[in-house]
């Protein structure tokens, strides 16, 4: 599994991920800076990347073919320091299986993640 992250992620995040093991491509390693959302999104489907990012736009299942995806995580950060949101994006990526994200929508909040569809 590889993890795009998107720009609006802070570079602690990705840094702390990448020392976790996981392999992290960024839009500023795709050259995708200030890409439209859904340049972003479709960069990602091509290239079978699971989506993180912190920009609720990307959760309108109406807009994007998330089934269609390799997964779409969004970190809800308005209720969390920094350091809560890397603990909290970690845990996710090492509980679930790679397999577990294709085609699902999993939304971090402080004391929940969110997963569509069911």
């Amino acid at each position: 599994m590889i993890i795009f992250a998107d720009q609006c992620v802070n570079q602690d995040v990705i840094t702390a991920l990448g020392s976790e093991g996981f392999k992290v491509i960024s839009v500023y390693d795709s050259k995708l800076i200030s890409a439209p959302d859904n340049v972003i999104f479709n960069h990602c489907v091509t290239h079978h990347y699971v989506l993180l990012t912190f920009d609720k736009d990307f959760g309108n299942i109406t807009r994007f073919n998330i089934r269609g995806s390799a997964g779409v995580v969004i970190v809800y950060v308005e209720d969390m320091n920094k350091e809560e949101i890397i603990d909290r994006a970690l845990n996710l990526f090492a509980k679930f299986h790679p397999t577990r994200f294709k085609g699902k929508l999993l939304i971090i909040e402080r004391e929940r993640v969110r997963i569509w569809p069911k």
